[in-house]
């Protein structure tokens, strides 16, 4: 079904993103270590493509997560 699409890509394109993000970051602030988190996307975020819409969404939400981790965590000396 369509829910479980997206479900599953979800799961493979930013959910491991948001949960590796989450450790590292609260391994960071613990520690008060400086640094960098990178994070990787798409082009998809940047264009239409049929056949693409669960993918897109998936990596846009990435960037979003980037954006917003770069405010929470830039106090912290965190890229």
């Amino acid at each position: 079904t369509a829910e479980e699409d997206l479900d599953r890509v979800l799961a493979a394109n930013f959910k491991g993103v948001l949960y590796v993000c989450q450790e590292v970051a609260r391994s960071m602030t613990t520690r008060s270590a400086p640094g960098s988190l990178i994070t990787m996307a798409s082009g998809a975020v940047d264009s239409a493509s049929a056949g693409l819409l669960c993918y897109s969404v998936a990596k846009a939400a990435v960037v979003q997560l980037t954006k917003t981790l770069a405010t929470e965590l830039g106090p912290h000396a965190i890229r």
